[in-house]
């Protein structure tokens, strides 16, 4: 069940991973220049926080504690790109 539980986040995160690469021109109505500036930097993060945890998984198994790094990383970096999306649509 847990092992199921970590393979939703890791599907998760590269969804949101593959919605900010896709729409990396025109990210939620913001310009260009601050889509792309920002796709840059969150989409290959998600990415690597996904397939660190896929690694540490495979590598540890579901009850050992190093995946929980991958789920942590994850947790601290969706409220990020929400405080910056935030302030980039609303300080115009």
């Amino acid at each position: 069940m847990l092992s199921i539980l970590y393979d939703v986040y890791i599907i998760l995160t590269w969804v949101i991973a593959g919605y900010l690469w896709l729409n990396r021109n025109q990210l939620l109505g913001l310009d260009s220049a601050r889509s792309r500036q920002i796709t840059t930097i969150f989409a290959p993060s998600f990415l690597l926080i996904g397939g660190a945890t896929a690694a540490l998984l495979m590598a540890f198994g579901a009850h050992s504690l190093w995946p929980v790094l991958g789920l942590i990383l994850g947790t601290l970096l969706v409220p990020i790109l929400g405080f910056i999306l935030v302030n980039q649509l609303f300080n115009h």
